[in-house]
């Protein structure tokens, strides 16, 4: 599988996701983008890129950013999101009280990332996560030809309160599954 690039910054998705994230900008008013693992930060200039009124809230426990190309619009916190005290330090960035927030999960373990999260998310917030597939069995007939990583699946994933997103069929065609609060 090859990984795609973005401003000369290496991102750790199929070439082709930023169709997916363009679909979900120009189908929900999106008001609030928080990324969970910044890696290289080539999504994250990106986001920055179709988001430029919003601030990118990304964070990572490591900065191997190759750069932000001058973007006022990204803010990179170097902290853990494993820890429950940054999620509730950060909680007000996490999910703005008015408006749809989009929680971007791609760091080291989705499922914890994504089990935290959704008790900051607010009805009509969207999750993703990345390296998904539903079950190894649609990894193994689907995802392996999207995608050569299958880290988290749906029973992976605390779904109380959630439901697949208009965008799930969709987000599977790039190894992300997208959920929203209900």
């Amino acid at each position: 599988m090859s990984w795609g690039a973005y401003r000369e910054c290496s991102m750790l998705q199929v070439p082709n996701v930023p169709e997916l994230f363009t679909h979900i900008k120009e189908n929900k008013e999106i008001t609030n983008v928080v990324e969970m693992g910044t890696c290289f930060g080539g999504l994250t200039n990106f986001l920055a890129d179709i988001f430029p009124k919003l601030t990118i809230h990304t964070f990572d426990i490591i900065n191997n950013v190759v750069s932000f190309y001058g973007h006022a619009n990204i803010n990179f916190i170097l902290e853990d999101v494993h820890s429950q005290d940054t999620l509730t330090k950060y909680k007000d960035v996490l999910s703005l009280e008015n408006g749809s927030s989009l929680l971007v999960i791609d760091g080291g373990d989705k499922a914890l990332e994504f089990n935290y999260l959704k008790h900051f998310a607010k009805s009509g917030d969207i999750l993703m996560v990345h390296d998904f597939s539903i079950d190894r069995e649609d990894f193994d007939n689907r995802g392996k030809a999207i995608w050569d990583c299958f880290e988290c699946g749906e029973s992976d994933l605390d779904l109380n309160g959630m439901e697949r997103s208009e965008f799930f069929e969709k987000g599977l065609n790039y190894a992300w599954g997208i959920y929203e609060k209900k």
